[in-house]
């Protein structure tokens, strides 16, 4: 009896010990992921990206402007 008691105070610690680090590696996770924060950076990249985009796009159509004007004349 006095076996079976020890043992199974042994594996209600180890249990327990064991949601403890579970849940603390779990909060760990979720906090370095911070879903709210990595959705402003990808939209900040995309912003970033539409931006040089549409730099390059009116670049473009200058030089294109520019080549044809002088074709004109």
């Amino acid at each position: 009896p006095m076996r079976r008691l020890f043992w199974m105070a042994a594996g209600a610690t180890l249990a327990t010990g064991g949601t403890r680090w579970t849940k603390r590696k779990a909060n760990a996770v979720a906090a370095h992921l911070d879903l709210p924060k990595a959705g402003k950076q990808a939209a900040g990249r995309v912003r970033h990206r539409l931006s040089a985009a549409r730099r390059e796009g009116r670049a473009a159509m200058a030089d294109t402007e520019a080549r044809l004007k002088s074709q004109l004349r």
